[in-house]
Parts: C-alpha cells; structure tokens; sequence
C-alpha cells in the first residue's frame, strides 16, 4: 500500500465514526419526530420518552427560581448571560422540585437571566404559554449534574428542553449517515485489497549439498 494511501485512512475513519455516530443518532431523532407533538405539559410529563419534539401548553413557569450561566471577560466580574434555566410546572401543579426545565440561549427570555423588570417578566410570562422546544435526551450526566449544581430544586429524574431547538432535517441527518456508511465502505475495500496483496516469500534459502572432488 502507498504512502498516501496510509495518509487517508486517519480521514477515512474519522468520517465513517463521525457520519455513523452523528447521522445515525439525529436520523433516530428525525424519524422518530417527523412533526412536532402537541400537548399539556402535565400529559407530556406522565410519559416524558414517547416524544423528543414537542409544544407544550398549560405549563407554569417558575420565575421565582431560575439558573443562570454567564460567560465573558474576568476583568468585568460580570460576564454576558448566555443560558437560562427555567422551572416548568403543569397548571395548578404545587410547587415542588420541577421535573422539567426550559433551557434558554437566546431571544428574549434571557433578559430573566439580567435585571427584568417585573413589566418584563410578566410579558415573558405570557411567551411561555406555548413552550416548542426538543429535549435534550442524550446528555451526559456531567451536564445533569453542573444543573443540579446551580441550586434549583429538581426531581432526580427532570427532563429539559431546550427552548425554539428542532431535529435536524432528515435528508441532512441520512446524508451524514450515507458518509459515514461510504467511509466505512472504502476501509474495508483497502483492507481486503490489501490482505490480497502477495507477500515476498520470507523465508531463508535452503542450503544445497555439493559434492567436492578430491
């Protein structure tokens, strides 16, 4: 094999693992959401796996608690709020640990992550009568523990949502995977090309005997 063949199978293999893990992941969660579900917020939370893409109604949200992540320059000692996280409670539900939060990175509402006032937030109240978002489903559980970290008062088994987000568009998602499958494809061909390749023979000549006159 060529040296630049060996130079492209690095590439190849980041593409096929990359395509068979990216794309067969966002094509489950696009087939499996070719349309979003509309329903209550309290008839979502008794089965919270059926659906990933979702518009929720009837939800209350806690504005008396939420978290917020902010990033930016040290030297400010105030960096840019860029995450809100925002406790969602089915109508007329108590106030106990939420089982379902809003995650927010951008728009209006992370204006609550600032100083809004309460004209403001009231406003934002009523955005929050219908919440479009698609749960995070699949993120670590470092990333449940950093929220359980900002102090809220959660259920063990709270689910987010990340506000406006949708699944990837399925051509786009069997398109990743379809590189991926053709990477693979062409590391297997160069891999049997190769086993057929022959192999110089080894082995040490056998000595021969030769009769020497006297």
């Amino acid at each position: 094999m060529r040296a630049r063949d060996w130079l492209q199978i690095p590439a190849l293999v980041v593409v096929a693992i990359g395509g068979l893990l990216f794309g067969g992941h966002t094509s489950y969660i696009a087939l499996r959401n070719l349309t979003p579900t509309e329903l209550t917020c309290a008839a979502y939370l008794a089965d919270p796996s059926a659906v990933d893409w979702v518009h929720l109604r009837e939800c209350e949200p806690g504005f008396e608690q939420i978290a917020t992540v902010r990033r930016g320059p040290a030297t400010t000692g105030r960096g840019a709020v860029t995450d809100v996280y925002i406790p969602l409670r089915p109508r007329g539900e108590p106030h106990q640990p939420a089982r379902l939060l809003l995650h927010v990175t951008d728009g209006p509402l992370l204006q609550l992550g600032g100083y809004a006032s309460p004209d403001v937030a009231a406003e934002l109240d009523r955005s929050l009568h219908r919440v479009d978002g698609l749960v995070e489903r699949f993120r670590s559980a470092r990333y449940r523990d950093q929220i359980r970290d900002t102090g809220l008062s959660l259920d063990a088994t709270f689910v987010v949502i990340a506000h406006g987000d949708r699944p990837t568009p399925l051509w786009l998602a069997l398109g990743v995977t379809a590189c991926g499958l053709g990477a693979a494809g062409l590391l297997v061909r160069r891999y049997l090309r190769y086993r057929r390749q022959p192999r110089p023979d080894d082995s040490l000549p056998r000595a021969k005997a030769r009769m020497v006159a006297e």
